[in-house]
């Protein structure tokens, strides 16, 4: 807990609206894999995450690097989910990559 407060106090203001922005999409998954089957929740992020507007939300994500929308994408998980944040947290860099036109695929383990 003291460590995700001292991750949350070195973000920028950028950084912490950007973590905001995860938080809701991350409850929002959280919902989702709740009423949707999973097959069908990969293809319905895979086909919007593509889509000119959709794969714009969060806005600015787009511009910002990989490597710290990783660590923040973790966070905003982490806090969102307390116990079992892997599969939200796997969704959602899932729709985040294909929003950047990467090749992506959610794979499960046992």
């Amino acid at each position: 807990m003291l460590s995700k407060l001292h991750r949350l106090a070195d973000l920028t203001f950028v950084e912490l609206t950007l973590l905001l922005q995860l938080i809701v999409l991350s409850l929002g998954l959280r919902f989702a894999l709740s009423a949707i089957p999973l097959h069908r929740l990969t293809s319905l992020l895979s086909r919007t995450a593509t889509h000119p507007l959709l794969g714009q939300i969060p806005p600015l994500h787009i511009r910002y690097p990989t490597d710290r929308l990783l660590a923040l994408t973790e966070l905003a998980t982490a806090v969102s989910h307390r116990n079992g944040h892997c599969l939200p947290r796997s969704l959602l860099l899932f729709w985040l990559l294909r929003a950047r036109h990467r090749s992506v695929s959610v794979c499960l383990g046992v």
